[in-house]
């Protein structure tokens, strides 16, 4: 019984493809994209307040907030890196410090289009080049 199931277990995986896995690994979370691609895990989301926030951290110590609202954003940080962008109604505003600024341009760019459901491949493939030429954060 425990051999069929184990069976039957590794048929449903040898008929995943790499789509499957991609389309997994970049589902969002409480509205907020995920950031695999640029090898950052989304730890925790906050979704209570009229301010949403997601927090990142990266696998090199870079750590990333994604903020979203309504109304009037909040003033940046003069000390963080940022950036804002509107999507309809709703403002989103990212916040890193000490990151690589060409990985943190790219990450906005990919952000800014999840946030508009209008991602691109091209979008991607920088975001995948800026990681893996990225100083790490630590």
């Amino acid at each position: 019984s425990t051999r069929k199931e184990s069976s039957a277990a590794s048929d449903v995986y040898k008929r995943q493809t790499l789509n499957d896995l991609r389309s997994v690994s970049n589902a969002e979370t409480d509205g907020f994209p995920s950031l695999r691609d640029a090898n950052m895990v989304l730890v925790v989301t906050s979704t209570a307040d009229a301010t949403a926030s997601a927090h990142y951290v990266g696998e090199n110590g870079c750590r990333l907030t994604l903020l979203r609202g309504i109304g009037a954003p909040p003033q940046p940080i003069q000390t963080l890196q940022s950036a804002e962008w509107t999507v309809g109604e709703q403002w989103y505003q990212s916040l890193a410090t000490g990151m690589d600024q060409v990985k943190f341009d790219a990450l906005t760019v990919y952000l800014q289009q999840s946030t508009q459901d209008q991602r691109k491949p091209a979008t991607v493939l920088a975001l995948l080049g800026a990681v893996r030429g990225a100083t790490p954060c630590a």
